[in-house]
């Protein structure tokens, strides 16, 4: 039987508010940021799965992403944000070669002013392992960020699932709010975490177009 096909219990509530805050973003011109808290084993990642059967069935285009942080990314603090980047790329596997020609069409589809386009495939250079050139945090976190807004140019919806998000590093979570707060494009970021999150990083939920379930 499939997971999906087995009832939702004990998250109605949860599922109808991300899948409102995946609405209101599809009807909106802004970034917005759920965090779903619990305990863990009680069914948090089913919502990130039972959201994209949802997207899955609307009309609207929606560019999804999901990741999950792991306590193994100390060293690599962007881990998760590198896996969503990839997926989005359809590259999994360590080719290299494949990763830069497809990074390459990514940004030629997306971001046509050469500039613009330079600064971004720097930062994800960096992001990716492709080059080890030395930049700026905040410089980093502009160009992603610009790289996010550029997939919803076209007005379709851009989400992005970040599971076990209480694993994720301050540096991540940091980058999170600047994504939220200056996208400037329909991007719904989902944070499945469980509940010490908040407890050590009370700031995502005065980000602004922030919404705690759970």
């Amino acid at each position: 039987v499939d997971e999906l096909d087995v009832p939702l219990v004990g998250y109605r509530r949860e599922l109808t508010a991300i899948k409102d805050a995946l609405q209101a973003t599809i009807e909106g011109e802004r970034g917005r940021l759920v965090i779903v808290t619990g305990e863990a084993g009680i069914g948090k990642s089913r919502l990130g799965r039972e959201l994209l059967s949802y997207a899955d069935g609307v009309e609207e285009g929606i560019r999804w992403h999901t990741s999950r942080a792991s306590s193994l990314d100390a060293g690599t603090p962007y881990g998760a944000l590198d896996a969503a980047v990839r997926g989005r790329l359809g590259v999994t596997e360590a080719n290299q070669d494949e990763l830069v020609a497809r990074l390459e069409a990514n940004l030629l589809e997306f971001i046509p002013e050469v500039e613009k386009r330079a600064q971004v495939r720097a930062a994800l250079d960096v992001l990716l392992g492709i080059s080890a050139f030395d930049m700026p945090q905040q410089d980093l976190f502009v160009a992603w960020t610009t790289w996010f807004g550029a997939l919803g140019s076209d007005g379709d919806a851009v989400v992005w699932v970040l599971d076990d998000a209480h694993l994720a590093g301050d540096l991540l979570l940091s980058f999170v709010e600047h994504l939220v707060t200056k996208v400037g494009a329909r991007m719904l970021v989902v944070l499945l975490a469980r509940t010490g999150l908040l407890t050590s990083h009370p700031n995502l939920l005065s980000t602004r177009g922030s919404t705690l379930i759970g």
